[in-house]
């Protein structure tokens, strides 16, 4: 599962690299398709591994707290929008794709239980 949801986060963050490169409006409605799909791999992933590797008595305390961090990406709009209003929108976008991917590829080669 460590793969899979490595593996969904940055293929994730390379098809939020493809959208925002997409010339016209047709690619980039098939791009947001991948988009969707490689977040709902990862995500789906994700939830899985908590859930199965959570003693039961904890179960409810753990998810409770992934759902917090799961929505505190507003926090990440500020500097997105920064980036938006001085470089443009479709930087802002590659610009949290590479994020992404940097931080996947480095916990995937720094974590060997991640690779089991």
């Amino acid at each position: 599962r460590g793969l899979l949801i490595l593996g969904g986060a940055i293929v994730y963050g390379v098809t939020l690299l493809l959208f925002s490169l997409s010339p016209t409006y047709p690619v980039a409605l098939l791009a947001l398709f991948f988009v969707g799909g490689t977040s709902q791999v990862c995500m789906n992933a994700l939830q899985t591994a908590l859930q199965l590797r959570s003693p039961d008595r904890l179960r409810g305390r753990i998810m409770g707290t992934y759902t917090i961090t799961f929505n505190m990406g507003p926090l990440g709009a500020t500097q997105a929008g920064f980036i938006a209003a001085t470089f443009g929108a479709s930087v802002a976008v590659e610009f949290g794709g590479l994020v992404i991917i940097a931080v996947a590829s480095f916990l995937l080669l720094t974590n060997p239980m991640l690779r089991r």
